[in-house]
């Protein structure tokens, strides 16, 4: 049933894809409906399949990287949803759902190979807290890294003073700047505390502190280049290519560490 499930979402997304595509480009109102209620119908029937998956194992769907792309992918899929609904980014269509889609295959395709050891009872709950707080942040940083990379591509064309139907279809750099600032402001402390438990995690494990705190190098490096973006946003509102090109840095070295440990 599960498997059915994750077959009628991948279709699912297909026809959203499409009519998002068409929707883009022609301004088709009928077929933005289209894709919104396609889209919504993907997330609706992957969740489902996510249930299903998690009552048939026992587990939740990020113990390995498999399970973590199946989870990102839904995630972020549901940001777009999300975002779309608030800030009317038609455009990011072209670039979220299709990445929801290639992770959610990926998490099909890959084999279930279980690269955590299994937690002591003490622990697991901690894990738990864990791997979601860090899915969750993760799938934030990719919609704020999308806006960013949306940021970047209008703000280029209008120094270029260059135009066309696809370029006509972006949000204002205003737009894209604050949409991206407002889930790097959501997925900012879902990361912190993700970092956080884990180093806790690596301590228990491991009996530690010292290689707790330094094992995690990288998160720890992205975390850092988040901090530093968010920071001066807020304080003295840092905005621009500079800050959008910081934000895909980060949420790309994010998203290789994370991938890097469920190897």
């Amino acid at each position: 049933m599960g498997s059915i499930l994750f077959s009628l979402s991948l279709a699912a997304y297909t026809v959203g894809i499409v009519l998002t595509i068409l929707a883009t480009v022609n301004r088709s109102v009928a077929a933005k409906i289209g894709s919104t209620i396609a889209l919504s119908a993907a997330a609706a029937l992957q969740l489902a399949a996510i249930i299903l998956y998690v009552r048939a194992t026992g587990r939740l769907p990020m113990s390995n990287l498999a399970d973590f792309l199946m989870a990102l992918g839904w995630l972020v899929l549901v940001g777009y949803l999300v975002v779309n609904a608030r800030w009317k980014v038609p455009a990011l269509g072209m670039v979220l759902p299709p990445m929801a889609f290639f992770l959610s295959v990926l998490g099909i395709v890959l084999p279930q190979k279980h690269s955590m050891t299994e937690p002591v009872m003490a622990s697991k709950g901690i894990l738990l807290f864990h791997t979601s707080l860090s899915t969750l942040g993760m799938a934030a940083f990719f919609v704020a890294a999308a806006m960013s990379l949306v940021y970047v591509l209008q703000d280029r064309a209008l120094k270029r003073k260059q135009s066309g139907p696809w370029l006509r279809r972006l949000p204002s750099l205003h737009k894209a700047d604050k949409a991206g600032l407002e889930a790097l402001v959501w997925g900012f402390p879902l990361f912190t505390v993700g970092i956080v438990t884990g180093i806790g995690l690596l301590a228990m494990e491991h009996d530690n502190v010292k290689l707790a705190v330094t094992k995690p190098l990288f998160p720890i490096l992205a975390w850092t280049i988040f901090a530093v973006v968010l920071g001066a946003r807020l304080a003295r509102g840092f905005r621009g290519r500079k800050a959008a090109y910081l934000t895909i840095a980060g949420f790309v070295l994010g998203l290789l560490t994370v991938i890097g440990i469920n190897l």
